[in-house]
């Protein structure tokens, strides 16, 4: 592995902050809730799995 001795690694966290963690918290049980009572969830990322297990219910 080729040193680089001009650059710095860092994580980036800028968006991490107490109303974020809180926000994606509230927005996961709320999509639980959804889809308990089989309601489409905001944000799904695999429409096609979704799809496939309510045509299986």
């Amino acid at each position: 592995m080729p040193e680089l001795d001009n650059l710095i690694v860092t994580p980036h966290v800028a968006g991490t902050t107490r109303e974020s963690i809180a926000r994606v918290a509230q927005v996961t049980v709320d999509n639980i809730d959804k889809f308990m009572r089989r309601e489409h969830p905001d944000f799904v990322v695999n429409e096609k799995a979704l799809k496939k297990y309510k045509q299986q219910i």
